[in-house]
């Protein structure tokens, strides 16, 4: 060994250098480290032993030669400064966590020596599969995010050996078994021990030795310690492995999850006794609103004893007598009631699911390339070596997609909590009788000011789900905010717990709304809301519960109204084109088959320019997102092909180009072509602007305009066909098209086509094509800047001439796009104004409701359209634009009795001779019920708080850039979502920037995405307008996405890319060398 040290043959490890104890002078340890460091070993012949060089060392010996010298590698946990001191630059280097491969090996070598040990001691059973321990620990997620750790993966493995070779399902059960183990080693190891001092000084046993790492656990959310605790620290870290060391003096758990399951523990058990109900409710109660106390407070329930559940004397009362539970779930006052107050559903967490399910599913479906972003992220969740095979697993095995269709049935087992009602309720039920008498006494009771805040809570809550809503913003006005967070706080519990069994109705919900069609059709006079309204309702409820897309396809196969009928095709389309389903391109080519290449022009068109309205255009988490217009002018020619539906089809994901294909054969097919010529040269541009594997833009070529696939100069012979049109709106669009690839004549082509709009007579055309122009010609022409204001300037005569209002509004907002400031307040006044000369239509609702969020950031509009929205006639239509959905629902009398609605769709069932499903009768009332509840939540929520309503935290952010928590609230939304460029955001940004606030904002940018082309001119002068800025890089980004790419802008993104490669390269690693 030391002629081996003399000869610098030596491996030296100074392993653990921070659990060096704390009574040990460190600095002597570091000096006698850096004294190795800098001095060689030399050997003393004459004492026989080792001595220090009396050479210096200005490096550490032999660096730069790995292969000669003594080599010196020194451990410690990644918290704490000990290194500082260490007078030498040394290699520094963390050790991955436990990776995939490394989990499997350990879990295979575990299982082996499991089975030797059973060969061994004769023990009986037969032999594991060695792969067994892998594959349970894989596949529950929540256990797998664990073994990074290897100690943690070994106490994982010796609870599953503790529990005969299976992994408990629930974390709060590994950890109860792993925690459990741990203290059994320690009792065996010192309070059996004949040295032990501890249990002689406290009287530790297994009881108190829970007690205290609760109490630690407790510590580390607090700030308080004993001299107990003090005395067990050291055994926790060292012997027992929950604590880690971080620090002098410093300790944490070893996971953050062990410390939140033993807090949740310390709230039900302490020193081995269960506390009262009382003492749980209130500790949690006084943490509801400390966010460090989400995850311990979740567990706390998680754990609770079952004995607590069957005290409830409601539940006890209802199982008595199951003709109470016929009565309860048959009736529509009383079931949603009984679930607010008690429960009665499973859950199934079925949101949760189906999120997961195409968060993966639409990962899966894309490229390698498409996925590298991304694949950093879900190696951290999924798998450190192959997250897509661990994902694809988790998908094939662990999603449970057989509860996502599961009716929703109200049952008493699944009741879970109690109220101060119950010695009232079950007598009314008895006698069944209405809630009338009930609600009468709450509000006596909440009138009488005698009530506790938890009783105050429950009555308002009543109050709400049975109608009365009046007394709502009374009670907001002259609460206390500690009553008003309570009352929040149960809203939104409840409105989480109800997702369940709302989701799980989506299978259902179009033959229940196909019903209630019929019933309107019937007879229109008994509903105030057409029947869009009503569908659009339980969409968007089902959206905010995370539940499935409903098919609307069937039911706008029935209804007649043609404006319904293409809203309910937009529904259909939306979902499926923006990427919802599984087996994304397959699922659309499907619908090309299927659907679109069997419908008509008119619907084509109609339906796809609705798109930007519907509920269901589910934004895709990893997924193809598809922007569209918001303010879209309305049709008026019917043998056109509108310039809207060009923009539509534009920003189709390449990877689906083949459904601009099938759009342009279906209308070959109907004779749009031989209807109208001119709109060949259109359809061919279109063709000929899209680049994809996934388009066969020869085949349209072929059949349009043959000529153009033998030719060689493409754009020439374009030219010539577009300059033989007649009409000048068509032509005008043509030569426009041809400019966007025709670089050599762009502006010549661009003037020619600004010319023509003077020989178009329909001011709406006109001002279409002035846009599409002006689009161009700002990336196109960047330098034209007089031609750039002529443009702007013949737009704002145009809109003058527009006539019809509902034009004239869009036309109005559009053009306050093209400035800022009083200029756009201008515009969007002008809008308001005309808005309120419109007749009191579904037109003049679906107005009022995009441009709420528009104008909301000017007071005096916003009052101006707030008093047009309180005159409005009919009292639903108020409703609906402030999305009041629950006292629409519950307000809108059906005046049909529940048993002869059943009755009537049990006869249809049989006159159409269905049997593949037979009605449950109380299904349709718990659907109902189910949907009321939870819209009349909603409601009271948009009343009590709407700041978390993302058009809302938008204008916040307006009116308050320095409101972090604001920004904060924006950002946990747009992570998951992004964030579409529309009109609402683009000018909150604009005006933002107009007085100076890009720093404030900025950090926003990054979660931006694809512009609408309504947007444009503000995206284009960000660009123009803004040198050496964040919104300047954000532009160039947004116009190359929408595919305005122009040499500038290239360069900005370079700049951008270069910066990128920088920063993700290692710090030591050259910067020119990716």
């Amino acid at each position: 060994m030391k002629e081996s040290l003399v000869e610098g043959n030596i491996l030296v490890i100074f392993e653990g250098l921070d659990e060096v104890p704390v009574h040990v002078d460190r600095s002597d340890l570091i000096k006698e480290i850096n004294t190795l460091l800098e001095r060689g070993i030399d050997y003393d012949v004459m004492h026989d032993k080792l001595t220090y060089s009396v050479h210096e060392q200005k490096d550490i010996h032999n660096t730069r030669d790995p292969t000669i010298g003594n080599r010196f590698i020194i451990t410690r946990r990644i918290e704490g400064n000990y290194f500082e001191d260490i007078k030498f630059f040394i290699p520094r280097l963390t050790i991955k966590d436990m990776s995939n491969n490394a989990l499997k090996l350990f879990c295979s070598s575990y299982m082996k020596c499991i089975n030797e040990i059973s060969v061994k001691t004769r023990r009986v059973g037969k032999e594991s599969n060695i792969d067994q321990l892998y594959d349970e620990i894989t596949q529950n997620k929540d256990i797998f995010h664990l073994t990074i750790n290897p100690q943690l993966a070994s106490g994982i493995a010796a609870v599953y050996n503790q529990c005969e070779g299976q992994l408990p399902e629930k974390r709060i059960d590994l950890y109860e078994k792993a925690i459990e183990k741990m203290i059994e080693r320690l009792v065996t190891l010192y309070i059996d021990s004949p040295t032990n001092y501890l249990d002689k000084n406290f009287q530790l046993n297994t009881t108190m030795l829970w007690s205290v790492l609760q109490q630690i656990a407790e510590y580390l959310h607090k700030e308080n310690i004993d001299e107990l605790i003090t005395e067990l620290v050291d055994i926790f870290k060292y012997q027992a492995g929950l604590l880690n060391e971080f620090g002098d003096n410093s300790f944490r758990f070893i996971h953050r999850t062990f410390q939140e399951y033993l807090v949740a523990k310390n709230i039900i058990i302490r020193y081995g006794i269960e506390q009262s109900e009382n003492m749980i409710y209130d500790s949690i109660h006084n943490k509801i609103n400390i966010s460090n106390w989400r995850v311990p407070r979740s567990m706390t329930f998680g754990i609770l004893n079952e004995t607590i559940l069957t005290q409830l004397k409601f539940k006890n009362a209802i199982s008595k007598n199951p003709e109470l539970i016929k009565f309860i779930v048959n009736s529509e006052t009383w079931l949603p009631l009984i679930t607010a107050l008690y429960g009665g559903y499973k859950n199934y967490k079925t949101q949760s699911s189906i999120s997961e399910y195409y968060e993966i599913a639409q990962f899966l479906e894309l490229t390698s390339s498409e996925r590298a972003p991304f694949t950093f992220y879900y190696q951290e969740i999924w798998d450190r070596d192959d997250a897509a095979y661990s994902m694809a697993v988790h998908l094939d095995t662990k999603v449970a997609k057989e509860h996502w269709s599961k009716k929703p049935l109200f049952d008493k087992n699944d009741t879970y909590k109690e109220s101060f009602f119950t010695n009232k309720i079950p007598e009314l039920l008895q006698e069944k009788k209405s809630t009338t008498e009930l609600t009468e006494d709450l509000r006596k009771q909440i009138n009488s000011q005698k009530l506790s805040k938890s009783e105050k809570v429950e009555v308002s809550i009543a109050l709400i789900v049975l109608g009365d809503f009046d007394f709502i913003n009374t009670l907001i006005a002259q609460e206390e905010e500690t009553f008003i967070k309570s009352f929040r706080n149960r809203i939104e519990q409840l409105i989480d717990i109800l997702k369940d069994p709302i989701a799980r109705w989506s299978s259902h919900i179009s033959k229940y709304l196909l019903e209630i069609y019929n019933r309107m059709k019937a007879n229109q006079s008994l509903f105030d809301i057409n029947f869009l309204h009503y569908c659009r309702i339980y969409l968007s409820i089902l959206a905010n519960s995370g539940g499935l897309p409903i098919d609307t396809r069937i039911l706008a196969e029935a209804v007649d109204n043609i404006e319904d009928k293409h809203s309910l095709y937009a529904e259909y389309f939306a979902f499926q084109i923006a990427g919802a389903a599984n087996n994304f391109q397959y699922q659309v080519a499907v619908l090309c088959d299927k659907c679109i290449s069997s419908s008509e022009p008119d619907q084509i068109i109609k339906s796809f320019l609705k798109i930007s309205d519907t509920i269901q255009i589910y934004r895709p988490v990893r997924g193809y997102p598809w922007v569209t217009d918001i303010f879209t002018f309305k049709l008026n020619n019917d043998n056109d092909i509108p310039i809207a539906l060009f923009n539509c089809l534009e920003n189709i994901n390449t990877k689906i180009a083949y459904l601009v294909d099938t759009v342009s054969e279906t209308f070959l097919k109907n004779g749009c072509f031989n209807k109208n010529p001119e709109l060949i040269p259109l359809v061919v541009l279109l063709h000929f602007g899209i680049i994809s594997n996934d388009h066969d833009s020869f085949g349209i070529y072929r059949k349009l305009l043959p000529e153009l696939v033998e030719k060689s100069d493409v754009k020439e012979l374009l030219l010539e066909r577009i300059q033989s049109m007649c009409n000048p709106y068509y032509k005008s669009r043509a030569l426009y098209q041809l400019a966007e690839f025709y670089d050599e004549k762009s502006y010549e082509l661009l003037n020619e086509s600004f010319i023509l709009t003077k020989n178009i007579q329909e001011a709406t055309l006109k001002f279409q094509i002035l846009e599409k122009i002006f689009s161009i010609v700002r990336y196109k022409e960047v330098d034209r800047k007089f031609f750039i204001q002529k443009i702007v300037d013949e737009l704002i005569l145009i809109f003058d001439d527009i006539d019809d209002l509902h034009n004239r509004i869009i036309a109005s907002i559009r053009l306050s796009f093209y400035g800022s400031g009083e200029f756009r307040k201008k515009y969007l006044a002008i809008a308001i104004e005309t808005l309120d000369r419109m007749n009191e239509d579904n037109d003049k609702i679906k107005l009022i409701i995009k441009m709420k969020p528009l104008i909301s950031i000017y007071d005096d509009l916003l009052i101006k359209l707030n008093g047009m929205i309180e005159i409005l006639k009919n009292k639903m239509h108020n409703y609906f634009v402030k999305s009041y959905y629950g006292r629409i629902l519950f307000t809108e009398t059906l005046q049909i009795s529940q048993s002869n609605l059943n009755l009537d769709i049990s006869q249809n069932l049989e006159n159409e001779n269905d049997n593949k499903q037979i009605v449950d009768i109380p299904n349709y009332t718990e659907l109902r019920s189910l949907f009321v509840l939870v819209a009349q939540l909603h409601d009271t929520k948009l009343v009590i708080d709407k700041t978390d309503d993302i058009d809302q935290l938008w204008i916040n952010l307006f009116k308050d850039t320095d409101n972090q928590s604001n920004i904060e609230k924006i950002l946990n939304i747009d992570l998951h979502d992004e964030i579409f460029l529309a009109p609402q955001i683009a000018t909150i940004i604009d005006e933002l920037m107009q007085e100076g606030k890009e720093d404030n904002i900025s950090m926003l940018f990054p979660y931006i995405i694809k512009p609408s082309n309504e947007v444009l001119p503000i995206i284009q002068r960000w660009f123009t307008q803004y040198d050496n800025s964040q919104i300047k890089k954000l532009s160039a980004l947004l116009l190359a996405e929408i595919k305005h790419i122009f040499e500038p802008a290239v360069e900005t993104i370079i700049d951008l890319l270069d910066r990128a490669q920088r920063l993700f390269q290692h710090p030591e690693r050259y910067v020119q060398k990716p």
